[in-house]
């Protein structure tokens, strides 16, 4: 009968305000095309921040043997010259990498623009040949953010002194890329990391992964450059060391030992733990995350932790001959 009498005084209140409820859906449903756009324009300006945001370019075009603009009124550019704009794109703190292009690629690339073009290719109207292009320098411009380091393939490996807690040496690991690693991934290099090592002399065990691919490499100490207190340590120094690792720095050799998820297609994923029990076998910890889930499940009506079932495992596998 109560609930009766309120859905009758419910139904009699809106007819009554009619208009007050229109404006109050319409309010909320504008409200909420809002909320919904304003994080779909976050989540695109995030997307192109990723994948563009470290891929600014310049070009720089030397003079052609029949270029027309005032500045080339000297002709074709030297050999000389080029090496002058070569040492200043070397040396500049602003620019992270730059590559040559000749003029059979500039004659290449104009070839492909032409054939995507509807109508007479201009390089036929005009009879042009490589020898008539421009050799040029395409410089990318140092710009660390955020983005860079996440998706760069150089990570940081600091050795400590444990008595007194501080850095020994530093030395540049060359993560792989994630397209040949983990085609789950779908290209995104931020989901490669390093989440475990083991030291024992010269040599380093490390667990490089993802969430879903598991691999083991040995990796050289030997021969590497310590870069600790160098110039790439500073935070203001360009380009980064995450932009582009110097051609003076030598990198730490690896070598693979183990593809993990390969030969133990039942390994748990997560794997956080790596020890060396002798020379021939490893023992590997998976992280469970304490049984915690993310979101609004996970705990119950109760406040009791809503477990996940993910066990911690210990998995000790033989390696193959190293």
């Amino acid at each position: 009968m109560h609930m009766r009498y309120v859905a009758s005084e419910l139904g009699t209140g809106l007819r009554r305000n009619v208009s007050m409820t229109i404006a109050v859906i319409l309010t909320i449903w504008i409200s909420l095309s809002l909320v919904g756009i304003g994080l779909m324009m976050r989540s695109q300006v995030a997307m192109f921040e990723k994948y563009l945001g470290g891929q600014l370019e310049v070009k720089i075009v030397f003079c052609a043997k029949n270029s027309l603009t005032p500045s080339c009124v000297a002709g074709q550019a030297t050999p000389a010259q080029e090496k002058v704009v070569e040492r200043t794109l070397a040396n500049s703190k602003y620019v992270s990498s730059y590559r040559y292009e000749t003029r059979d690629e500039a004659f290449r690339g104009y070839q492909i623009r032409s054939d995507n073009n509807s109508g007479p290719s201009i390089a036929g109207i005009l009879d042009l040949k490589p020898s008539d292009m421009s050799t040029s320098y395409w410089a990318t411009l140092a710009h660390p953010d955020d983005t860079t380091g996440k998706t760069s393939r150089a990570a940081r490996v600091l050795a400590v002194d444990t008595a007194t807690g501080r850095p020994t040496a530093e030395y540049v690991y060359p993560l792989e890329d994630v397209a040949g690693f983990d085609p789950g991934a779908q290209g995104d290099q931020s989901q490669m990391k390093v989440s475990a090592m083991a030291w024992s002399g010269d040599q380093l065990v490390v667990d490089e992964r993802t969430d879903a691919v598991t691999k083991l490499y040995l990796v050289r100490l030997s021969g590497a450059t310590n870069i600790l207190g160098g110039e790439l340590d500073d935070p203001a120094h360009t380009p980064s060391l995450e932009q582009g690792t110097p051609a003076g720095v030598i990198v730490l050799a690896k070598s693979p030992l183990l593809d993990v998820t390969a030969a133990v297609p039942s390994a748990p994923t997560k794997i956080e733990g790596v020890a060396v029990r002798d020379p021939s076998t490893v023992v590997l910890a998976n992280d469970n995350d304490f049984g915690m889930r993310d979101g609004a499940d996970a705990f119950d009506a109760s406040g009791h932790q809503n477990d996940t079932g993910v066990p911690s495992r210990l998995l000790v596998l033989h390696l193959p001959p190293h």
